[in-house]
Parts: structure tokens; C-alpha cells; sequence
């Protein structure tokens, strides 16, 4: 699959994988829910939200996944892309 016209070897079909995405997407979720956004000036949110989308690319995908993704940019664009 391509994921910001990178390929990521990843197959939908396979439980294990679908399984492991499943928990990692749900926990992301939730974190990115209890962002208190009203507190947090736009660069803290940023950074908020990356560390969270990295975090579950990486448990997702295998560690590196999110450097190799967003070549080390902090981008919310990118991120939610």
C-alpha cells in the first residue's frame, strides 16, 4: 500500500495485521479525543497530534515507519493527510 507515496508493506487480509491496526487506530483515537485543544497554543497541538499519528504508524507499521513517512517534519498537514 502507499501512504504519502511511500510504499508500506502491509496486508489488509491478514488478522494478525488487520488486528494490530484495529488497536493501534482505536488508541490513537482516543488520544487525539482527550486533547484538551482549548488549552494548548497551535504549536503544542501540532506537536500533540504528530507524536500521537508517529506513534501509531510506528506500532502499526514497525518502528521508523513515521521518519521514513514524514522525513522527520513535525507537519500537522502531513500528519492527518
Amino acid at each position: 500500500m502507499q501512504i504519502l507515496e511511500k510504499e508500506i508493506d502491509f496486508d489488509f487480509f491478514d488478522a494478525e495485521q488487520m488486528e494490530k491496526y484495529e488497536k493501534e487506530a482505536n488508541i490513537a483515537q482516543k488520544e487525539l479525543n482527550s486533547l484538551d485543544i482549548n488549552k494548548m497554543k497551535q504549536s503544542e497541538l501540532i506537536n500533540n497530534v504528530c507524536n500521537i499519528i508517529e506513534k501509531c504508524f510506528d506500532n502499526v507499521f514497525g518502528e521508523g515507519t513515521s521518519k521514513k513517512l514524514f522525513e522527520g517534519k513535525r507537519n500537522f498537514r502531513l500528519c492527518i493527510k
